[in-house]
């Protein structure tokens, strides 16, 4: 256009060129009159508050993530500690467990010690000894179980495959299985091990351990500790099982319910000088048999003690003799109630072994007459060996006020 001139538009293009590039475009007054440019940092300013905004949003993010990491690795360390710690606890508890073991002298004191001890240390809501029906150790508590005593029957055994070779976790401790091992307790267990107890691969029975901590056992941590224990256990149970039985040899024979001529010697005096004192009465039988034809073994003694022994009461004391074969001691029984007793006994041998069979019983009651116990078992055995004067089966009754009074069959007499 007229009058337009360029040098005004060339110094506005150069001052915005200026602008974007950092540098600004005024004239400098230089001496020498050559034209020179200033730099402004405006815009590197800017590019740096745009690096920096992007930096501190990056470590905003990368501590938000370690931060997550952090809390999953604390987590994953509290659960290492605390299952460390569970491991250390029953490390400790087998010391305990040790002491109890040297110290048990019968099964059932044993496995109440040893549930009480594994509740209360460590802090379980139920722990199970199981026994196998077919061993001898569960005869002890069919009738008279203790506390977390249980026997567990052959075939739930093995349908259930609970015979392992090494401790294994519930799936569902609330489970069907979890109620056929812990009971009513069962509900109360959130997680649970199971621990096979055998000594020298004879297998005992189970080792059941619950715990209301569902992480207790997750992942099947501790098992090696708890198979150690379990093998502590079985071991401890055997030797306390082969005290009991040596023990027991010493006043009872092979014979369920049969009692040692000396542990009979001794109870007998105890019963003795209870009736001296409170003026109690009991009676003693002095029984032996002999057979009545030339098939002596078809009568052998066992069989004739069984025979005899279910026909007394349960309160009545059987003893196997040395001097004599049976001896019965009839407590709070008079001479007439032991007669019919030992009419009883006669009558039931005669239709079992129909006639080739005799039993022999000799009589006697307790009175302040007998000065001493074993004047007692004289008089008892005297009245046997009369009895035994006969072929067929007889009563002879001997007090101490009355000798000599027999009773029988009446065409014998």
């Amino acid at each position: 256009m007229p009058g337009f001139t360029t040098e005004g538009s060339s110094a506005g293009d150069e001052l915005l060129a200026g602008a974007v590039s950092g540098k600004d475009s005024h004239p400098s007054n230089d001496p020498c009159g050559a034209s020179a440019t200033v730099e402004k940092p405006t815009c590197r300013v800017l590019d740096s508050l745009e690096v920096s905004a992007y930096a501190v949003s990056e470590e905003q993010v990368q501590s938000l993530a370690d931060d997550d990491q952090n809390d999953e690795l604390l987590r994953s360390f509290d659960m290492i500690f605390r299952l460390h710690q569970r491991s250390e606890e029953i490390r400790s508890h087998l010391e305990r467990i040790d002491r109890i073991l040297l110290n048990a002298r019968s099964v059932a004191a044993l496995s109440e010690r040893i549930i009480e001890s594994l509740e209360a240390d460590l802090e379980l809501v139920a722990v199970r000894l199981l026994f196998k029906d077919d061993h001898p150790v569960a005869s002890v508590f069919r009738r008279n179980a203790c506390y977390g005593v249980g026997v567990i029957a052959e075939d739930f055994v093995d349908n259930e495959g609970l015979f392992r070779s090494d401790p294994f976790i519930l799936d569902d401790p609330s489970g069907n299985l979890g109620h056929r091992l812990f009971g009513d307790s069962a509900s109360l267990i959130a997680s649970a091990a199971v621990a096979p107890l055998c000594n020298d691969h004879e297998e005992l029975g189970l080792l059941c351990l619950g715990s209301n901590d569902p992480c207790r056992y997750c992942g099947g941590m501790n098992t090696e500790l708890i198979a150690s224990m379990a093998a502590k256990i079985s071991l401890g149970i055997r030797n306390a099982w082969d005290h009991e039985t040596a023990l027991r040899r010493a006043f009872k024979t092979a014979a369920d319910g049969v009692y040692s001529e000396a542990f009979f010697r001794e109870y007998l005096e105890k019963q003795f000088n209870r009736g001296w004192r409170h003026g109690s009465t009991f009676s003693v039988l002095a029984v032996s048999w002999k057979s009545s034809c030339e098939n002596v073994q078809s009568c052998p003694d066992g069989e004739v003690i069984e025979l005899l022994q279910g026909h007394l009461r349960s309160s009545d004391l059987v003893a196997q003799g040395e001097t004599v074969k049976l001896w019965v001691l009839l407590p709070d029984t008079d001479a007439s109630g032991a007669e019919v007793v030992g009419k009883r006994l006669t009558d039931v041998s005669m239709q079992y072994f129909d006639g080739d069979l005799s039993v022999h019983i000799g009589i006697t009651e307790f009175s302040r007459s007998f000065p001493v116990v074993s004047t007692l078992i004289q008089q008892a055995r005297s009245a046997l060996d009369e009895a035994l004067g006969y072929d067929s089966d007889h009563l002879v009754v001997k007090t101490g006020l009355t000798a000599g009074l027999f009773l029988g069959d009446p065409a014998s007499q």
